[in-house]
């Protein structure tokens, strides 16, 4: 499988020469602190330039020219302002940005045009072209610049003189790398095939992940180099996958852990995530929730040993540690990942086939026993409950009383 999905702008390498222009000095307008610009401009802020018309060809000239008043940078790329934009940091390699921008080809043809239909574009910052790469770090959210760089339009063309327009929308800064990346600590653990990695957060789970089960995860991988791979964090959105059947290296680690954990991986070679991940890698890895597949638990029949007791005749037993310290109370809607088992240890339901958790109702029309026990819960806890005849679904639509496990997961309460 791969992780992290971008937009790639353009995949374009080699920036050559440009054609000589006037050399001027390079503004320093990157991450330029307060107090400096406040000893340059004074009290004033710079003023913008007036907006300039873009270059296009005209039909009597039919290539492109870089501007006697571009200005270089030392790789060759020439660029123009025409809007300095707001703030004073620019991004970096490895953040997203959303842009608006129009490209032409040497020729002066419009090769690609969000504006046209209003359709900004993001990607990793060094997923771009080399050129458009080092152009977006000298600018700053709300910058408009005109870039002109010698690149090649596809892979394996010749390079031509490119131009683009390039208005910066917004910044997302990426999750910054560990600063010994590559470093192994001496206290490193090693897994049984020989990955090492280190404990940076504990979980508060006993259960471990099996094949087959659904994890939920969080992560950040980097190259040797610093340059993020992929990550779930950056986009909020955690990623569930089937244990055994993805990443070895996520399998082998995953099956360790329990839920609330969170390691740093150091990866040999992480090309099974694709060519674009081979050589060494370095991940964090979080383990946030576990929806197992249904077993058959061994003391279904009855209550372990080690088992609590309620006054009212529910046995359990705490499979993993809440997060907080709020209960559900009745009339409430309770969102939960569950199994439910009867007495000979044969499966009656389970929300495992839908992937997905679900609300439940607490009320009359579920067990008792379940109402009893929701209720002595805290949100992020998970237990196995063993209900008794006379707090299952005597008398409520008909159903025959039955003894239940239940194994029990609350994630959430609503209203």
């Amino acid at each position: 499988m791969r992780f992290g999905q971008v937009l790639v702008v353009y995949v374009i390498c080699g920036l050559t020469a440009l054609p000589a222009v006037e050399a001027q000095h390079e503004p320093k307008l990157k991450r330029m602190p307060p107090e400096m610009r406040q000893k340059l401009f004074g009290s004033q802020a710079p003023k913008k330039p007036e907006p300039r018309t873009i270059l296009v060809p005209t039909a009597e000239e039919t290539v492109l020219r870089v501007p006697t008043d571009a200005i270089r940078t030392e790789s060759g790329l020439a660029y123009r302002v025409m809007d300095y934009g707001v703030g004073y940091d620019s991004p970096e390699p490895n953040d997203l940005v959303t842009v608006q921008f129009t490209g032409w080809n040497g020729r002066g043809a419009i090769f690609d045009d969000t504006r046209r239909n209003d359709e900004p574009r993001t990607f990793q910052v060094n997923r771009a072209s080399a050129a458009l790469a080092e152009g977006l770090q000298l600018m700053v959210r709300g910058a408009r610049f005109q870039f002109w760089a010698n690149e090649p339009l596809v892979d394996g063309q010749a390079p031509q003189l490119l131009q683009y327009e390039v208005e910066l929308l917004s910044i997302q800064p990426a999750p910054q790398a560990p600063s010994k990346l590559v470093e192994i600590p001496a206290d490193a653990e090693r897994t049984p095939a020989g990955t090492r990695y280190k404990l940076l957060i504990p979980g508060r789970g006993y259960e471990n992940p099996l094949p087959e089960d659904l994890a939920t995860i969080h992560y950040n991988g980097w190259t040797a180099a610093g340059e993020l791979l992929a990550s779930s964090y950056r986009v909020k959105q955690p990623q569930s996958i089937p244990v055994g059947r993805s990443f070895h290296v996520f399998d082998e680690a995953l099956q360790e852990m329990v839920v609330g954990e969170k390691r740093r991986l150091w990866i040999k070679d992480a090309s099974d995530l694709g060519e674009r991940y081979a050589g060494p890698a370095v991940f964090d890895l979080e383990l946030v929730s576990l929806l197992t597949k249904p077993r058959r638990p061994k003391d279904a029949a009855e209550p372990p040993a080690d088992a609590e007791h309620d006054a009212s005749g529910l046995a359990y037993r705490v499979l993993q540690q809440g997060t907080g310290n709020d209960k559900p109370q009745l009339g409430q809607t309770v969102v939960v990942h569950y199994t439910t088992w009867n007495r000979k240890g044969e499966l009656l339901d389970s929300n495992f086939k839908l992937g997905r958790p679900i609300g439940v109702p607490l009320d009359d029309k579920m067990p008792s026993g379940w109402n009893i026990a929701l209720q002595q819960m805290t949100v992020g806890e998970k237990r196995r409950i063993w209900i008794p005849e006379d707090l299952s679904f005597k008398g409520q639509d008909g159903e025959e009383p039955i003894a239940m496990v239940f194994d029990v997961e609350l994630l959430s309460i609503e209203e």
